[in-house]
């Protein structure tokens, strides 16, 4: 019963999709901002940056699309997803096949494991001031994540979306570090927005560029949608 449900609740998110209309339960819960599906795809512009005090910053800028394969269930039951990352520098480019991903499904969360760390990215229902360890099922230590902007309007390169919810990680900053990550998701789309930013600063009170936003080290990552559809 749980799978049969699991699939009428995908199906409707699909047909959502297609129509325009999205089902009034599936928003109330919140799945409609992950919607999963086999063949529905995101491309994204991706801009890293490494920062190195001993070397010159190192910046790459590429496009990332990840496709959803078809389910297959885990020892207790629950729905696993294939996702398949491909890179290109820019359209000019052949998609190459870059890594593999998996999303774990449950009633009450979605698990999505990147570079073999699972992380519980959404929990359900989603509403206001809802909050939960996206670390719960890795080794790291607790990471409380909170809903902000909740059924927000947001406009990010060409497109305009009118439903999205904000996914805060992380918002610590002082002199010395700052520990700033996100997640914006649209309704019916999923991600369409990643920031992380992670970065430690001059921490010598004698140095002249101390509280100057000298970085010494850290990353930043910035990951905006540019295109998505379902494939065939």
């Amino acid at each position: 019963m749980k799978h049969f449900l699991r699939f009428i609740s995908l199906s409707l998110i699909l047909f959502s999709c297609q129509t325009g209309n999205i089902d009034p339960e599936l928003i109330s819960l919140g799945e409609s901002f992950y919607p999963i599906a086999p063949g529905r795809f995101i491309t994204y512009q991706v801009k890293s940056i490494q920062f190195d005090e001993l070397k010159k910053s190192d910046t790459l800028e590429y496009q990332m699309k990840e496709i959803i394969k078809a389910p297959f269930a885990d020892l207790s039951g629950d729905s696993i997803y294939r996702i398949e990352q491909f890179t290109r520098i820019d359209s000019s480019y052949q998609w190459k096949i870059d890594s593999v991903w998996t999303l774990k499904t449950t009633p009450s969360r979605i698990v999505k494991t990147e570079n073999n760390i699972p992380f519980v990215k959404i929990v359900f229902p989603i509403e206001h001031k809802t909050t939960w360890d996206g670390n719960r099922f890795n080794s790291f230590g607790e990471n409380i994540y909170s809903i902000r902007d909740l059924y927000s309007s947001f406009s990010l390169n060409n497109f305009s979306f009118d439903n999205t919810v904000k996914i805060m990680h992380s918002e610590d900053s002082s002199l010395v570090a700052k520990d700033v990550r996100w997640e914006i998701y649209a309704d019916s789309i999923g991600m369409i927005y990643k920031h992380h930013e992670v970065l430690q600063y001059l921490s010598d009170f004698n140095d002249p560029n101390y509280g100057r936003d000298s970085i010494i080290g850290g990353i930043f990552i910035s990951k905006k949608i540019i295109d998505f559809g379902i494939e065939n």
